[in-house]
């Protein structure tokens, strides 16, 4: 079944509505993602949309993430 949501991050003030298949099996790093959409760019994230968008949030995302982790 398809899903919808809408992802605030919590390192900038982007927001990405992703569509996700949830009958995908991830457990072996499958990517159950099947669309996204930009709704709003954080002045970082200015330009961008769709799946570059996404892709930029989702590796600024991870690299804070793990940087605050580290501290």
């Amino acid at each position: 079944m398809l899903r919808t949501q809408t992802w605030h991050p919590d390192t900038c003030e982007c927001a990405i509505q992703m569509h996700w298949d949830d009958s995908v099996d991830t457990s072996e790093g499958a990517n159950n993602v099947v669309a996204v959409r930009s709704v709003k760019n954080c002045p970082l994230h200015q330009g961008l949309s769709g799946e570059a968008h996404y892709q930029a949030v989702l590796e600024h995302n991870r690299a804070a993430n793990a940087q605050r982790n580290k501290e």
